[in-house]
């Protein structure tokens, strides 16, 4: 069985609705947070369960842990957001992270010193049934918060030489490797380099898409100037949202018949 773990569920909707997916359980765990974590199946893609719920390093964890003792899975893949740290990349591109790095603490105490790094390894790759997907390969750095700013991102990707950043990876590859399962990382561009998030997104992070709405439209109500970055970041999780998708359609047979479905319906 593939397990595939997601911090929120925008980021894997479209695979969700296009694999006909239903939320089968949902349980609280015991460090989740306000969100709880939910399990969904489909009868039209076979042999794969998605979990959904948690960032961060502990809510992370516990996803994993929970997914492997209910589902043994043989492969888990965590995909998901993350931020560009190099120059050039685009939202919606999906790097397979095999170097991982982490940085915990206050960021005034960030150095080449400090950070942790390991790699993931490429046995873990399906080859077999990965024949059409372009594979990048790439590097993932992990950190406690969410890095908003363009100048705060250039400054990792270039001190740490990562191509994207998130708050998960480092933790969930981690927890994968105590638990000896053979994972992946896929990460899609979220928000360039170039570009700084609109300051209602890192409040709410962990709440519902109605609760990030009304939170968007408050901050926009008083900031009408900040519209048109918004209608950007829209777009931009649109982008990131649809790659994902089509990377984890093309993981299993079943999950590519449902592509090529949808693409011949078109």
């Amino acid at each position: 069985m593939l397990a595939i773990t997601a911090a929120f569920e925008r980021e894997v909707k479209d695979y969700l609705k296009a694999g006909s997916f239903t939320r089968v359980r949902r349980e609280r765990g015991q460090v989740a947070g306000p969100g709880a974590i939910r399990f969904y199946l489909s009868s039209a893609v076979r042999d794969v369960v998605v979990v959904v719920g948690g960032f961060g390093r502990e809510a992370s964890g516990e996803a994993v842990r929970l997914v492997v003792e209910k589902y043994m899975p043989d492969l888990l893949v965590s995909a998901g957001f993350a931020g560009g740290a190099q120059p050039g990349l685009n939202p919606g591109e999906v790097f397979v992270c095999k170097r991982l790095l982490g940085l915990t603490g206050h960021a005034a105490y960030w150095s080449s010193n400090t950070v942790m790094e390991k790699s993931v390894r490429e046995s873990a790759l399906p080859y077999d049934q990965w024949n059409d997907i372009e594979i990048r390969w790439g590097s993932c750095l992990t950190v406690p918060s969410l890095v908003p700013g363009s100048f705060m991102k250039e400054w990792l990707g270039r001190t740490f030489a990562t191509d994207v950043i998130d708050m998960e990876s480092y933790w969930i590859s981690e927890a994968a490797d105590n638990l000896k399962v053979p994972h992946l990382i896929l990460r899609a561009v979220f928000d360039p380099v170039e570009f700084t998030l609109p300051p209602f997104v890192a409040p709410s992070l962990g709440e519902s898409t109605v609760r990030t709405a009304l939170r968007a439209a408050s901050y926009l109500i008083a900031h009408p100037g900040s519209v048109k970055a918004a209608t950007v970041l829209m777009a931009q999780a649109k982008q990131a949202t649809a790659s994902l998708s089509r990377f984890l359609l093309n993981l299993t047979p079943t999950g590519t018949r449902v592509l090529n479905l949808a693409a011949g319906a078109r």
